[in-house]
């Protein structure tokens, strides 16, 4: 069948089971003993593998990182697998399910290569099996997996293989460890209000997301705050705390205290609220403070934007990459970083301006440079402008603008227009000297390293 088939039929089959649910149990079902005995798969991993020569390949070892939760109602778990070896990096989204009509456990695989799979299960003690069977080319294709968990930290997992109906041979070996009980759930694969929230759960898990340009440098995407799906994110690395627009908080009834924020320049009255969760992709946190305000107020750039996405969200990353030519953001993520508690003001970068070297914020909510000209007399004091700053105003913000040239981006030598902003608070970092937006750069891709705070382009 088709691929636009299967889509169908899986939509129509969700539709068909939601009704029946309704019709004739108008109580929330429960999850049976079957399914409560997936829990032995609950948490993160870290797994050992060796592949052995063999009918699939030459064979060689991996190392995999997996975190496995309940999906929302308790009938499922769904996994997210991060795989480094001999075949390179691998990522996975898997569902551990029980079939009550077939009495049978189900499992389903779709992986960043684009390949996807299934296997029927089933457990005895300690001891679960899981049995395959499909087509690669023109050979038939028979796996038994067997997962032995004897303590409720440790497994052992052994894979056989049987090719065009020939006796079953050892191809893989695994041995892993529980690390860690998982606290990020998987709830943002509930049902909502788009009719594609199954695919778009599969997608949000791999970490890669499809992102619009406006204005030729600001980064939209779509997000989830609460209840709410689809909202529209603006990603700005430029700015430490997310703000959410007056509208959301209003449809979620969030409670308001008044504070402020810096906003280049100078100090801002603002309002505060929690929201009680919101995703990006991978990324989800709870019970996280933001801005609250009216965005298209801030600029007009944010009109119709649901809410800015700032570092306290986006350096609960390992990475975030973003593909200009191909409209794709793609987020690393890892247990470690999603437990990180404060943000970091900014991320930066050194350039060279005619040969003086300057910190900047690596900043996606802006376009060309601000530079403040308390910082460059202290820092770049030989910097010369190409012609006599003229007063401007950007938005709300008052500055000088002028054109620099010298400014040297891996082997290129530009020449841009800046924003000389009078003086930097005193809250900043004594070492930032401004603000470059990415598009500076001319990359086709660029990679934010929050980890390692670093910047890599191409």
């Amino acid at each position: 069948m088709p691929k636009c088939g299967n889509i169908v039929l899986a939509l129509a089959l969700t539709l068909i089971s939601a009704i029946g649910v309704r019709a004739q149990r108008p109580a929330a079902p429960e999850p049976s003993p079957a399914h409560r005995k997936l829990a032995a798969f609950v948490g993160t991993w870290k797994d050992e593998a060796e592949m052995k020569p063999g009918p699939l390949g030459p064979g060689g070892k991996m190392s995999f990182t997996e975190t496995c939760d309940w999906l929302t109602g308790g009938f499922s778990i769904v996994c997210s697998t991060e795989t480094t070896g001999f075949m390179g990096e691998v990522r996975a989204l898997t569902v551990f399910t029980y079939d009550l009509e077939g009495k049978v456990y189900r499992y389903y695989e779709f992986n960043s290569l684009g390949r996807s799979g299934s296997a029927k299960g089933a457990v005895e003690g300690d001891t679960w099996t899981f049995e395959s069977e499909s087509k690669q080319g023109n050979k038939l294709i028979k796996t038994r997996s067997t997962i032995k968990i004897p303590s409720p930290d440790s497994a052992v997992m052994k894979s056989e293989v049987s090719v065009d109906g020939g006796p079953m041979t050892l191809w893989m070996e695994v041995k892993g460890a529980r690390v860690k009980e998982n606290q990020r759930g998987f709830d943002s694969c509930m049902p909502h209000a788009s009719e594609g929230w199954v695919f778009e759960c599969f997608r949000t898990w791999l970490g890669s997301l499809p992102f619009q340009l406006s204005n030729d440098f600001l980064i939209l995407v779509e997000g989830r705050i609460g209840s709410l799906y689809p909202l529209k994110f603006l990603l700005d690395t430029g700015t430490t705390h997310t703000m959410v627009d007056e509208r959301i908080a209003t449809r979620l009834s969030l409670k308001r205290q008044s504070g402020k924020v810096l906003n280049f320049d100078h100090f801002a009255r603002i309002a505060w609220a929690k929201v009680p969760e919101i995703q990006l992709g991978p990324l989800t946190a709870r019970d996280l403070p933001v801005m609250v305000g009216k965005l298209a107020h801030y600029s007009e750039l944010a009109d119709g934007v649901d809410a800015i996405i700032g570092l306290d969200l986006l350096s609960a990353s390992e990475s975030l990459k973003i593909d200009y030519s191909t409209k794709q953001i793609t987020i690393r993520t890892s247990a470690q970083r999603g437990e990180q508690t404060t943000a970091p003001q900014a991320l930066t970068g050194q350039l060279s301006l005619q040969g003086q070297p300057a910190r900047l914020v690596i900043d996606t909510g802006v376009q060309g440079m601000f530079l403040y000209k308390d910082r460059i007399r202290k820092h770049l004091p030989q910097l010369r402008f190409d012609d006599k700053p003229s007063h401007v105003y950007m938005g709300k913000l008052a500055g000088e603008r002028a054109t620099l040239s010298g400014v040297r981006v891996g082997a290129n030598e530009l020449r841009t227009p800046v924003l000389l902003i009078s003086g930097a608070p005193g809250s900043l970092s004594a070492d930032i000297d401004g603000y470059v937006g990415t598009t500076v750069l001319g990359a086709r891709v660029i990679e934010l390293d929050f980890a390692s705070n670093t910047l890599r382009w191409q």
